[in-house]
């Protein structure tokens, strides 16, 4: 099986002043049929500067309303817990960075169906770096991987500021899923994911996917060694105990700021769309969990 997959998110909203008097939820009870609690809309402002609608909903003592219900989904950075072991990641999301660029107040979410006692700290530093990117737009999402998994993916039309003078190309890919067919995709397969930006191909694909120790040669890198169970097998963009570390390839030469980029994206294995041969071996269905973007700087 895979471990569990950790996240880090970030959001801020607008909230609510307001002294309305509202109707709160009323439960259904013997001759009282079920109120539903007064909402009215309201928005979110994201991290990468887009505006969300959503709600407020009255307090359940019919005393005013909560906060703007606004969701806590921008993922910064993805890691990978350990088998038993305890873990250390050093990860770097520069990329990222571009959402604390409106600056306030930001609110961090540490994501894990595992209960663990988590330090965090943000260590900012300019060294070795020329500029950090002021924005992110997003591209493409992951999902099921199977014959239809490209299905959903048209190409995207770009607008890339005159202003910029780096366009770099990211990506955060791991594969999951396992058992329900031949290839062992996609925690155990060699997916590949090829970008197009004006035609031109970047390729992200995972070698060390089917090796049997392939998450012992990257220890050195930063995988906890000496875990239990099965954490020593290759995996499709991830092992136990290790971050996902970004995609990032910079893609200005392919691209002429202040014009339209055509931006497309695939999912394939061996070379072609994936057409899962069932096994059922157990385990479950092949996914990809991907985000990616165009990241843009302006030195």
């Amino acid at each position: 099986g895979g471990a569990t997959s950790t996240s880090y998110t970030s959001t801020t909203s607008t909230t609510s002043s307001t002294v309305r008097t509202c109707e709160g939820y009323v439960a259904p009870v013997d001759g009282v049929t079920e109120i539903p609690a007064d909402t009215y809309p309201c928005e979110c402002d994201e991290p990468d500067r887009s505006v969300s609608s959503s709600t407020y909903t009255c307090n359940a003592e019919g005393t005013g309303y909560n906060d703007c219900s606004c969701g806590c989904g921008t993922e910064v950075g993805r890691w990978i817990t350990t088998y038993h072991r305890e873990g250390r990641w050093v990860h770097d999301i520069s990329p990222m960075l571009s959402y604390l660029e409106q600056g306030g107040t930001q609110t961090f979410r540490f994501n894990s169906s595992q209960t663990y006692t988590t330090s965090i700290d943000f260590r900012l530093s300019n060294k070795g770096k020329q500029a950090a990117p002021q924005e992110l737009v997003p591209l493409f999402n992951g999902g099921g991987f199977d014959e239809f998994y490209n299905d959903k993916y048209e190409p995207l039309e770009i607008d890339i500021p005159s202003d910029v003078t780096r366009v770099d190309l990211v990506a955060v890919i791991s594969g999951h899923g396992y058992g329900q067919d031949v290839a062992n995709c996609a925690e155990f397969c060699n997916h590949t994911h090829h970008f197009f930006v004006n035609g031109t191909e970047f390729i992200k694909d995972h070698p060390w996917a089917d090796v049997d120790d392939g998450c012992v040669q990257q220890v050195a890198e930063g995988t906890v060694p000496n875990q239990f169970g099965t954490w020593f097998y290759g995996r499709g963009g991830w092992c136990p105990g290790y971050e996902v570390k970004p995609f990032v390839v910079d893609v200005t030469d392919t691209l002429t700021p202040g014009s339209t980029a055509t931006i497309t994206y695939e999912g394939k294995l061996g070379g072609e769309p994936y057409v899962p041969e069932p096994a059922n071996n157990g385990g479950f269905g092949a996914n990809i969990k991907m985000n990616s973007y165009l990241a843009f700087t302006r030195e």
